[in-house]
């Protein structure tokens, strides 16, 4: 059976040491170990100093320093649900005073999508025995559902 959370893209490390090496010959000879996966990425280690993202999944591509997700699906409601899983009542009204106005079905929309990715995560971290997935998706769960 297979899981919403199996990767799509699965990159070994041979496969990591000869993209880094092509694109970055100051890191040749890289030494390459994996440090751990999530859900849309496995991280490796480089030469005990760097740190690559490499997608496990296909819509995964616009990923960099800064992970933006589901950019590419368009709807800001996907974005807000950041509010949710990491604000509390008190923070998301702050929040949205500096934000501007939301339309009501949007916050409904972000609630339930904060709602939705915290309990993958948290079905995720049980099947790969993740304990500190697990501690945090309860963590935004709660936020979200408060």
């Amino acid at each position: 059976m297979t899981h919403l959370w199996d990767a799509e893209v699965a990159i070994t490390p041979c496969q990591a040491k000869k993209m880094i090496e092509s694109q970055f010959q100051d890191l040749i000879p890289a030494e390459i170990e994996i440090m751990d996966y999530g859900f849309d990425n496995t991280v490796m280690k480089v030469n005990g100093v760097w740190v690559f993202r490499f997608p496990r999944r296909e819509i995964a591509i616009l990923s960099g320093v800064l992970d933006w997700g589901d950019v590419h699906l368009g709807h800001r409601a996907i974005d807000l649900n950041l509010v949710y899983s990491f604000l509390t009542p008190e923070g998301r009204e702050f929040f949205f005073r500096e934000y501007g106005e939301v339309e009501e079905v949007e916050l409904e929309y972000a609630r339930f999508k904060a709602i939705y990715t915290n309990v993958v995560l948290l079905l995720y971290g049980y099947h790969e025995k993740q304990p500190h997935t697990i501690v945090e998706a309860q963590k935004s769960l709660k936020l979200a559902l408060t």
